[in-house]
């Protein structure tokens, strides 16, 4: 046990966020922290960590034992460059290598017996604690999440927002922390940094608790689930599949033990009434006092309310939509993505995916005609109604009601009529007399989203729809988006609404654009593109007449699955012996340099060989990662 709550509660006011919760967090373990907007996801961590205390019950936490967390907004030493703000997570390393040096030069010129003693000791230690491969290890972490290696010196006064919470979340990861509390870590990571988090954490032996709203990233991370709802908890074994089967099971094994006691408690009562005052009294009495002492069951709430995102038919549209030829994109003098070339058909769904910056609203606004393309053609169905919605939630006028943002579209319905509408999207009561700048970032996208359905266009347009919404409201709009009969592009980095609903995905990469047919076929080019960063290796997957399914189908064949070819399989072969051979011959040096490390000479240049050992050690890390990537393609 590294922390344990016991009957703990938390008011705000006159609002009750946490009620007797009770659980234990052993070592090592994964959890996963959901529940709805505002259940108090947050306030959890905040009391788990001590910076909240709670009102009433207790929390216990292992002595000594360090926790992390991520800052709302991190701060950093403005002249430190991005890879110096990172080695200060390892400051005591740094500690000990310094000393290591003094006393390597100490020794060049007097190795007194003492001396050594206390360099061996603390080249021990420095080992043990992974001294030799902290700097390998911290460039390491800043490129899973994120940063390049020519973006290593950068001050971090020139650093945005998402790239200061990136910067952070690798020095959590590098900490000493054992238990590490991560509020909506995948947030300003794309797709590449999630995917080496996932691995990052699925590996560490650091306990972890994770409130996220990625479905995919709780099922390959978490081995514990916890439900937070109405200021309640309830744990759960495995990921979040596994939750989301025990939850149902667990509510009909709920509903089943209340109505049998009902039914049990009703014919107590009616044998008491008819017997109290009769010849069975005494059996009546003694049936009274047995129902004082039965506990009565809690009845089991109903599942919360969740968004209603109904289409209604559309009128159908042509089969093409829009074809894109040699298409560029950006702005004047800044291409961002070039020679983009893909086919959309009516009703199909595309996901548009990329890091920050890649390009992918600026694809979307020119796809829909909204921004003039650089470069290229671009046919376009005129006929076609275009529903936009924008992340950045600007088409609602901030001072006009939630009612006021609806009747603008339709002035003949009634109000009755418009607010039975906005019932499904959660707006009731005075709730529709809210104006746009009093809602929550979740409420102005279920707005946004409610007008958008009014108007039932032909083709959605869809910028990070799944950015407010809760988990529940994300399953009712993937739901939704699955019967749309029309044609559906949209920008995520939302991974399950992409394994749910697109029929095709477009990845845009260092002003390239690769096209899939499925999330996993993208998933398995990002394991293994590395091996085809050659010459002749495809560099850009695009789709193009007769459709883009076909070109990604053709891509498919070529990567390395399963089933590779015997060229392919011969290939991975030879580089597993080349790397073999490279291992034994580092692992040889190494053995010779920690003999003189034992066996001191007068004279040696002992910080060029301590300098030497050390990038052997990092060298020998990357080489057994190596080897096991290409074990692991081989399968």
């Amino acid at each position: 046990m590294i922390v344990q709550l016991n009957g703990v509660s938390k008011w705000f006011g006159s609002q009750n966020v946490l009620r007797d919760v009770t659980f234990q967090i052993n070592p090592t373990e994964k959890l996963g922290l959901i529940g709805a907007n505002g259940a108090g996801k947050t306030t959890l961590l905040k009391i788990v960590s001590g910076v909240y205390a709670p009102d009433t019950g207790s929390v216990t936490r292992k002595s000594g034992l360090q926790i992390g967390t991520l800052d709302q907004i991190p701060e950093f030493h403005e002249r430190t460059s991005v890879l110096e703000e990172g080695l200060r997570s390892s400051d005591y390393l740094r500690q000990l290598e310094a000393e290591m040096r003094d006393l390597e030069h100490a020794i060049s010129t007097e190795p007194r017996a003492d001396i050594l003693d206390r360099y061996s000791h603390i080249q021990h230690e420095f080992e043990l604690k992974g001294g030799y491969t902290y700097r390998a290890r911290t460039e390491a972490a800043l490129h899973g999440v994120g940063f390049s290696k020519n973006t290593f010196e950068r001050p971090c006064r020139n650093l945005s927002g998402g790239e200061k919470n990136r910067l952070a979340l690798a020095k959590l990861l590098l900490s000493n922390a054992e238990l590490l509390l991560l509020d909506e870590p995948t947030n300003h990571l794309d797709i590449r940094s999630i995917e080496w988090l996932e691995k990052f954490l699925r590996e560490t032996d650091k306990t972890i608790i994770s409130v996220s709203h990625d479905r995919i990233f709780l099922d390959r991370v978490a081995n514990r689930m916890i439900e937070i709802h109405d200021g309640r908890i309830q744990d759960y074994r495995g990921n979040y599949s596994d939750y989301v089967k025990q939850r149902v099971e667990r509510l009909a094994r709920q509903e089943k033990e209340w109505q049998l006691q009902t039914e049990w408690v009703e014919k107590q009562e009616d044998y008491i009434r008819r017997n109290i005052a009769g010849q069975k009294t005494k059996q009546a009495q003694s049936r009274r006092k047995l129902l004082a002492r039965v506990k009565p069951l809690e009845k089991p709430k109903s599942v919360p309310a969740t968004v209603k995102f109904r289409f209604t038919p559309l009128e159908r549209s042509g089969r093409a939509v829009l074809t894109a030829r040699a298409l560029a994109i950006g702005y004047e003098g800044t291409p961002l993505v070039r020679g983009i070339q893909f086919e959309v058909q009516r009703g199909e769904r595309w996901g548009i995916l990329g890091a920050n910056g890649a390009g992918k609203t600026t694809l979307l606004t020119t796809l829909i005609g909204a921004r003039a393309p650089l470069d290229g053609e671009l046919e376009w169905n005129e006929a076609l109604e275009v529903g936009y919605y924008d992340q950045q939630l600007q088409d609602l006028a901030p001072q006009a009601t939630v009612l006021d943002e609806i009747r603008e579209l339709d002035v003949t319905a009634t109000d009755g009529e418009l607010r039975s509408y906005l019932a499904q999207f959660l707006f009731s009561g005075e709730d529709v007399f809210k104006t746009v700048a009093q809602l929550s970032g979740g409420e102005k996208s279920r707005l946004t989203l409610a007008r958008i359905i009014y108007v039932a266009p032909q083709l959605l347009a869809l910028d990070e729809p799944t950015n407010h919404l809760d988990i529940a409201s994300r399953e009712a709009l993937e739901s939704a988006l699955m019967e749309y009969p029309g044609t559906v592009l949209f920008v995520t980095h939302d991974r399950y609404l992409v394994q749910k609903i697109a029929t095709h995905l477009v990845y845009l990469e260092s002003g390239r654009a690769y096209v899939f047919d499925r999330l996993t076929a993208f998933e398995e080019w990002l394991t293994v593109g590395a091996v085809y960063d050659r010459p002749d290796s495809p560099k850009q997957i695009v789709g193009g007449p007769p459709s883009a399914s076909a070109t990604a189908r053709s891509l498919n064949n070529r990567m390395p699955t399963q089933g590779l070819s015997k060229n392919k399989r011969e290939q991975l072969e030879r580089e597993i012996t080349e790397l073999e051979k490279k291992i034994a011959s580092v692992e040889e040096e190494i053995a010779e340099v920690e003999l003189c490390f034992q066996n001191p000479a007068t004279g040696a240049d002992w910080e060029t060989m301590h300098r030497r050992y050390a990038d052997l050690k990092a060298t020998l890390e990357h080489l057994y990662e190596t080897l096991a990537d290409r074990w692991e393609m081989i399968g």
